[in-house]
């Protein structure tokens, strides 16, 4: 490769959580750049930030699917009984890259679901540290198919799963089942279908995978470094696959499943096409203009139309690829969600649904939590404004909505 080449942009790797803890773009399609100034500023020109308020029905509204604790919701009722007993749902593998569970898009009512069962020790009397090495937990796939339906193991020691819309499936397939403190934790992609037991290999030699989504026929996953730097590349079958773009974050798929938004640490977004791995677009997010810096992007937004919302801790981005990529809106987050949204997904074209981390001392629980809470949130583009949930007693209920990434 051309060492001028975009895709290899080096910067300092992302950190990613691969044995870690457990992310965006919104636009209306068809609203002029006016009224999006409108949108996502004062009468002055300048971002108008987010607000915050209570507000329960907003989430009953969307009837998206939801994972709070662990029960599965549709609008405002539960339909499963709890999912995966004696695990946990928060993974522990590659969690900050990928959802905690995606839906089979055809069949609104299949989820997809990732698991952790931690088999780490209890500390030694007078230790600050764990003995080495140790093993740490075992990761599995399971897959809930509706009300009166199933609850079934998909792979036991795997991670990262992605759902096409046909119902194939991808994921990360540990060389050993339980991950363990001395090593990184190698896999190998599989790929099969939902309805099938019988998978493939994509990748021969183990390494750090982490599969993400589907863009078509192509799957999109990350390939971890050694530096856990993060490498983005397409793979169209087993052991073929080519670079997309180096130190980067996916953002979204195209609503055609033909390009993907993808976000560099310096701030740059790109559009990349997914079958020549050419750049088609690209807009700086620092430095322009006199408005705030949007921060680092996070990876996992939405892409509706000609328009993509992205997230960073700062607050929402909106960007449109029409007539050439640019920044539309830039919606700041306030103290009532210091953090940003998570993984904002588009509803409809003017609401976007996302994980809002809370202030800490929110949280009613006794005694008090050492994490700050996080609630389900809906924001509403026009009017700037989200409503939120309520973050019940505990904040160890795991709140996140359950979409698809794949297109």
């Amino acid at each position: 490769m051309d060492p001028t080449d975009p895709r290899d942009r080096r910067r300092p790797g992302r950190q990613a959580l691969v044995g870690g803890a457990a992310a965006v773009t919104i636009v209306a399609a068809g609203v002029g750049w006016a009224v999006l100034r409108l949108d996502g500023s004062s009468s002055d020109g300048r971002p108008r930030p987010l607000s915050l308020k209570t507000d329960s029905q907003a989430l009953v509204a969307t009837g998206m699917a939801r994972i709070v604790g662990r029960r599965l919701y549709a609008g405002s009722d539960p339909i499963s009984a709890d999912l995966a007993a004696g695990e946990r749902l928060q993974p522990e593998i590659a969690a900050s890259l990928v959802p905690l569970a995606v839906r089979e898009d055809a069949v609104t009512d299949v989820v997809v679901y990732s698991t952790w069962r931690s088999s780490a020790p209890d500390l030694p009397a007078g230790a600050a540290t764990r003995p080495e090495p140790v093993t740490v937990g075992r990761p599995s796939i399971r897959v809930w198919r509706g009300v009166g339906g199933t609850d079934d193991l998909v792979a036991d020691g795997a991670y990262a799963p992605a759902v096409g819309p046909n119902g194939v499936i991808a994921y990360a397939k540990g060389v050993a089942a339980e991950r363990r403190t001395d090593g990184p934790y190698l896999a190998r992609i599989a790929v099969g279908s939902l309805d099938s037991s019988s998978t493939s290999w994509w990748t021969t030699t183990p390494g750090r995978y982490v599969p993400v989504a589907w863009a078509g026929s192509q799957l999109l996953a990350y390939v971890i470094g050694e530096d856990d730097s993060l490498e983005l590349q397409a793979f169209s079958g087993p052991d073929s696959s080519r670079t997309l773009m180096r130190s980067a974050t996916l953002i979204a798929v195209s609503p055609d499943g033909t390009q993907v938004a993808v976000a560099e640490r310096q701030g740059t977004i790109s559009l990349v096409d997914v079958e020549s791995g050419g750049i088609a677009d690209a807009v700086g997010l620092r430095g322009t203009g006199d408005g705030p810096d949007p921060g680092v992007v996070r990876p996992g937004g939405g892409w509706r139309g000609t328009r993509i919302v992205a997230s960073t801790a700062r607050g929402l981005v909106v960007l449109d690829t029409a007539p050439t990529l640019h920044v539309a809106a830039f919606h700041p987050s306030t103290k009532a969600m210091p953090g940003g949204i998570s993984e904002p997904q588009f509803v409809n074209d003017d609401t976007v649904i996302g994980t809002a981390r809370l202030p800490d001392g929110t949280s009613t629980a006794t005694p008090p939590e050492t994490r700050a809470p996080t609630a389900l949130v809906v924001c509403t583009l026009s009017a700037s404004s989200c409503a939120r949930g309520s973050i019940g007693p505990t904040t160890f209920a795991w709140r996140q909505w359950v979409t698809n990434w794949s297109r």
